[in-house]
């Protein structure tokens, strides 16, 4: 931690600019919302008219903001489709952004 009580920004081994923590409240909050999206996924898989996977993935994307151990495992998962991962990236850069209520923290990457 800083002086200053903030998570200092730290850089991916791939260069990319890696998000700042988000407080408490918020990270309760994405995280319940990413879980809700997975559940729904889960059973839209099996009925129609929900998309399944899709639903899955922005749960998993979302739930990757909230908690680094689903970001590892979800980009291990995705290293293999590297246009995917930087969607996945781009998305979790834009809603870091929207949430934190700050452009600088998106680290300039636009919404897919």
């Amino acid at each position: 931690m800083s002086a200053s009580g903030k998570t200092p920004k730290l850089d991916d081994p791939r260069g990319a600019p890696r998000l700042t923590a988000l407080p408490l409240l918020l990270r309760i909050a994405v995280l319940l919302v990413g879980w809700v999206l997975v559940l729904i996924g889960i059973v839209g898989l099996a009925l129609p008219g929900i998309q399944g996977c899709v639903t899955i993935a922005l749960g998993a994307a979302l739930l990757s903001l909230a908690s680094e151990l689903i970001y590892r495992g979800l980009k291990k998962l995705l290293h293999r489709w590297p246009k995917i991962w930087s969607r996945v990236e781009s998305l979790r850069a834009w809603v870091h952004g929207k949430l934190t209520r700050s452009g600088d923290s998106s680290g300039g990457a636009a919404p897919p």
